[in-house]
């Protein structure tokens, strides 16, 4: 079981302008945007509905299958994102959903620590 953190619901567009950016990304919420920041690169942000405040890294081994799944979406549509903690607490897990289209990715940390909810 996971224990659920937050949701944000965005566009298939804005959120494949947010990931151009090489290297692991972090995606993080704050009020009513989403950002995406690199290592190196300038953060980004666009507005995005989040009914709370979350943060995942995604490393740059997933960004092509990320990339992937979003370019098989029409710019405009909709995706909600949902972010979980792991219940042993090891990691995250990152959902997105677009009508029937569904990715999920898992983040371990690279120490093996326990993940803040």
């Amino acid at each position: 079981m996971h224990a659920p953190a937050a949701r944000t619901t965005i566009t298939a567009d804005y959120l494949g302008w947010l990931l151009v950016q090489p290297g692991p990304t972090i995606l993080s919420t704050a009020l009513s945007t989403l950002m995406a920041t690199a290592t190196g690169q300038a953060p980004r942000c666009v507005p995005a509905a989040n009914d709370g405040t979350w943060h995942h890294t995604i490393p740059a081994d997933d960004l092509p299958v990320l990339r992937a799944w979003l370019d098989r979406l029409v710019d405009g549509e909709l995706v909600r994102i949902g972010t979980a903690v792991l219940a042993d607490g090891t990691g995250t897990l990152l959902t997105l959903r677009s009508g029937a289209a569904c990715l999920r990715l898992h983040h371990c940390p690279a120490d093996n620590q326990p993940v803040a909810a």
